[in-house]
């Protein structure tokens, strides 16, 4: 099945916009927590495990998970995609 041209060229950026979004409103809610709301991070969830450290595991994995589904999305429509310019980008042979 081929993905029409305009879908798999645009569809890359406005993919990588919205998670770079998502990825920056995490990291300015988690600076925020950790400079207005010492106490709440502080807090002992069990004993060395606080809730910033949670807070900051959580945001790591949704930034590895937004990656991972980046990359798969971004793969499927590169081998989707029978346009010249996709093919010439990728760093491997497409089949």
């Amino acid at each position: 099945m081929q993905v029409p041209e305009s879908d798999a060229i645009v569809a890359r950026p406005l993919l990588a916009a919205a998670f770079c979004g998502i990825i920056i409103v995490g990291y300015f809610v988690f600076i925020l927590l950790v400079t207005d709301a010492k106490p709440l991070m502080g807090v002992m969830l069990w004993p060395g495990i606080s809730v910033g450290i949670t807070t900051a595991a959580l945001l790591l994995a949704l930034c590895i998970v937004l990656s991972a589904v980046f990359v798969v999305v971004a793969d499927r429509n590169e081998k989707q995609c029978g346009h010249r310019d996709c093919r010439q980008t990728a760093p491997w042979p497409i089949r």
